[in-house]
């Protein structure tokens, strides 16, 4: 059996590491403080390949009407505190106090539900499609990798509705041709 705890901060290579283990079980154990990789996938694209639990904070015993407090166990101080500190609607408090994965993070610029909604929308294709001549409606699709740190430069790749790469030089801005 392979546990593996804070599951949401490991890397992909370890995921890669552990499964040559050939563990018969494995078990992974997080918060919801990620929007890829194994843990976030086993709620989501791969949910049919784990049986999970969702346990928000108001389902711990310390919040149970009666129960004996577990000291270290989140209680509703520590949800007011949160709340108080983060707001109601911040990716941490609900990842952290709802249990469940946020759209987005603080290091997004964007969310996690509005690229997979725009990678959900097919661009027109196959006989009869209209073409950037026939239809100027056709849609331009643009990949971007934005830069974060250090030297690192952002990236902007247009497309036309057949996913060809749409030519610019090197350091300009990008257009859709005319």
């Amino acid at each position: 059996m392979l546990i593996v705890d804070e599951a949401h901060a490991v890397e992909e290579a370890h995921f890669d590491a552990a499964r040559r283990l050939n563990a018969k079980k494995t078990i992974l154990v997080g918060n919801a403080f990620s929007t890829s990789g194994e843990f976030y996938d086993s709620h989501h694209g791969k949910r049919d390949a784990y049986k999970t639990l969702h346990i928000p904070a108001s389902e711990t015993p310390n919040l149970m009407d009666g129960a004996t407090p577990i000291p270290g166990l989140i209680d509703a101080d520590d949800i007011a505190d949160r709340k108080r500190d983060w707001g109601a609607d911040h990716p941490k408090f609900i990842a952290a106090v709802n249990a469940e994965f946020p759209d987005s993070l603080d290091d997004s610029l964007v969310g996690r539900a509005a690229v997979d909604d725009a990678m959900s929308e097919s661009a027109p294709s196959g006989d009869g499609a209209p073409t950037a001549d026939e239809d100027e409606r056709a849609p331009v699709y643009i990949g971007v990798d934005v830069a974060r740190f250090d030297e690192d430069k952002s990236v902007a790749l247009p497309n036309d509705e057949r996913r060809r790469v749409i030519p610019s030089k090197a350091g300009t801005y990008c257009r859709p041709p005319a």
